[in-house]
């Protein structure tokens, strides 16, 4: 599930990511030093944002998003973390949320039906699962690596 936050006025979205250790970004590309490029979190957030808001225009609401990645892990460093992207940084999350709290915006009815309509749309069983059918005698036992 995709953490997000409804207010008077916008929807706060956020990619959670754990990661540990160094990092740095340049060239619109995300590595982990020395030099390991991994997937661009900020891909990822373009992604789930206009999923976001495809499923809001779909029940018919206009959406107005702020989209943020999260780096949560204390142990985190970003070099070259350019101003301007949406990075929220471990030793910026509580004043982020205190940000967030100090919105005065006031819930209507309204902002409860989009909430129960999201939640009545989460699927809590993946589809995914398939789970071969199989007997146990007919299972091949014991080591089989060399």
């Amino acid at each position: 599930m995709i953490p997000f936050f409804i207010t008077h006025s916008k929807f706060y979205l956020y990619e959670v990511k754990n990661y540990q250790g160094d990092y740095y970004y340049e060239s619109d590309k995300l590595f982990k030093k020395p030099n390991i490029e991994v997937i661009n979190t900020l891909h990822q957030l373009g992604r789930t944002e206009s999923l976001l808001r495809q499923l809001l225009l779909s029940i018919g609401i206009e959406p107005r998003i702020n989209a943020f990645v999260v780096f949560i892990n204390p142990n985190f460093t970003l070099y070259q973390a350019q101003m301007d992207k949406p990075f929220i940084f471990p030793t910026q999350i509580e004043q982020h949320m205190k940000n967030l709290h100090a919105i005065s915006s006031k819930l209507t009815e309204k902002h409860k039906n989009i909430a129960a309509q999201l939640l009545s749309l989460n699927i809590t069983d993946s589809p995914f699962t398939q789970i071969p059918a199989y007997n146990f005698d007919q299972l091949k036992k014991g080591i089989i690596c060399p």
